[in-house]
């Protein structure tokens, strides 16, 4: 079971665009932003094109363990992981999106733009997308007119999973 829900969730991340990176501040209190994500690989690593001046530069340089909470129509996913800082050209290259242009004006090359890489170690799914979201409707029904509490559904609508 462990690998199907794994293998679910890595299917529902390459659906994500954006999501909210969490990080720890300095005086301890958790930040969260929107990020689009540039890439998504096979194995669920995240990666992000950000100003090398924006607070969570620090903020991962000190504290590199990170949550990404991510939102998609009815699918949601949180990830815990680590995040490190990448000062890669070639990468920045092969990442390049010409939309970034708006807050990078230098284009690849422009000074302040950084990459941040997400390696999750485990994560969280919720999918009522499709027939999921049906089932997961009759079984809300169900409980109401039973007078019970909702069950977490199967495997397609909840599960966790280390990557």
């Amino acid at each position: 079971m462990a690998d199907n829900e794994r293998a679910h969730l890595l299917e529902l991340l390459g659906k994500f665009k954006t999501g909210m990176l969490v990080t720890r501040a300095a005086d301890g209190h958790l930040r969260a932003r929107p990020m689009m994500i540039a890439l998504t690989e096979q194995g669920g690593e995240l990666w992000f094109a950000t100003d090398i001046h924006s607070p969570k530069i620090a903020e991962i340089e000190a504290a590199p363990e990170v949550n990404l909470a991510l939102m998609e129509g009815d699918a949601y996913l949180s990830l815990s992981g680590t995040a490190q800082v990448v000062r890669d050209p070639a990468k920045v290259a092969e990442l390049w999106n010409e939309a970034w242009r708006v807050w990078f004006d230098g284009g690849p090359d422009d000074p302040d733009l950084v990459l941040l890489r997400f390696d999750p170690s485990d994560g969280e799914y919720w999918d009522n997308q499709g027939t999921n979201k049906l089932r997961f409707l009759v079984q809300a029904a169900r409980a109401y007119l039973k007078g019970e509490e909702l069950r977490e559904g199967d495997e397609s609508q909840h599960g966790e999973a280390r990557l």
